[in-house]
């Protein structure tokens, strides 16, 4: 494997006006190179910083490349790339989802909102809420730990509606844990968040509260079936009440923030909750997008080049005139510290302009 560099900074610019860009470090196997086998085979992998013929520091080889190229220049063609990392079976990774929605995560949810609302006008939106109602511990577990085929079995079923009703059939969606629930009964309970179009902006939804209810029971009562199954244990859910598990509203302020407001709750209920709890309770996956619009929002991402990253990244006065807000992300290496990428959100004047100049792909949506 090569470490291929085209350009020194990448960048990308969200349909929100959301931007990342950092240092291209294309084609690298980091967490590979920095196993401790490939440590003890290789002793090129770290670069050492010289000044006066002394070591000032030792720095990992790939932000050398960046920084000081010519000093490196030939050392990793000089490595051999062939080992693959390995493997302790006592080692198990940590379980996916235990610190919550990813930055990623955050702006996809949102660059889907905001193309729902700029081809379909807000008041079109439906936004949906879907809690779990009290229910047996062994089910409200089994739940918990198949989340996503859950969420994604609800989620078909609303598109079956919608595709009846010809229209579009796109769903995004955010878990979020219930704050409140937590702190009264110490137990976790999520709840889903979804938006889709709901309806045509005259008073009727295409999908009502008390379909998702028929909805929301059927599937706990498939649920309840295969966990008994998979249990061996008798689980029933003929006795869960879905009357209050239902909330739909149609969207009346930027549907993007009515999403944004809930990717930041749950984080004290993270914070206060153990690991074991969060292995058990915590979903592996945090949001879902429908295919379909997954593909559009990223295809509406517009990239920034070398030079307009570079622009912004080393002068203050630009970020100000362009942005909202920008963070500059450092990493430390001993004394050393280097520039390495930088997140924010462009001002609206600047994000119409993008949209023109590069007009996000909205045929599927």
């Amino acid at each position: 494997m090569k470490l291929y560099r085209t350009k020194k900074f990448i960048g990308k610019v969200y349909p929100t006006g959301e931007f990342t860009m950092g240092v291209d470090i294309a084609n690298y196997a980091l967490e590979k190179c920095r196993s401790r086998e490939y440590e003890r085979t290789h002793d090129l992998q770290y670069h050492d910083l010289m000044c006066d013929a002394e070591v000032v520091e030792t720095i990992p080889l790939d932000v050398a490349e960046v920084y000081c190229p010519d000093e490196v220049a030939g050392q990793q063609e000089k490595l051999n790339l062939g080992l693959s990392t390995l493997r302790n079976s006592r080692n198990r990774p940590a379980r996916h989802g235990q610190k919550g929605i990813t930055s990623y995560g955050r702006r996809m949810v949102k660059s889907a909102a905001t193309l729902l609302e700029q081809k379909y006008g807000k008041k079109r939106l439906t936004f949906a809420t879907i809690t779990l109602p009290p229910m047996d511990a062994v089910l409200r577990w089994y739940v918990h730990e198949n989340w996503g085929e859950f969420v994604h079995r609800i989620m078909e079923e609303i598109k079956r509606v919608l595709i009846r009703k010809g229209v579009s059939s796109n769903i995004v969606a955010v878990t979020e844990v219930q704050e409140k629930r937590y702190a009264a009964t110490g137990c976790v309970y999520l709840h889903l968040h979804c938006v889709w179009v709901g309806g045509s902006g005259k008073g009727r939804y295409y999908v009502t509260a008390d379909q998702l209810r028929d909805i929301l029971r059927r599937r706990l009562q498939a649920m309840a079936r295969a966990c008994s199954e998979e249990m061996g244990v008798p689980v029933g859910a003929e006795d869960i009440c879905v009357k209050a598990a239902i909330d739909v509203q149609r969207v009346k302020k930027s549907v993007a923030a009515y999403l944004g407001k809930y990717l930041s709750k749950g984080v004290a209920v993270r914070d206060n909750v153990d690991d074991s709890e969060r292995c058990r309770y915590f979903p592996r996956q945090w949001w879902t997008i429908t295919a379909a619009l997954r593909r559009a929002v990223l295809d509406s991402v517009v990239e920034l080049s070398n030079e307009e990253c570079a622009a912004l990244m080393n002068d203050a006065n630009i970020r100000q005139r362009c942005c909202i807000y920008a963070k500059e992300i450092w990493l430390n290496f001993g004394e050393c510290k280097f520039l390495v990428g930088m997140v924010g959100c462009f001002r609206k004047t600047l994000r119409k302009h993008l949209s023109k100049t590069h007009p996000p792909s909205l045929a599927e949506v």
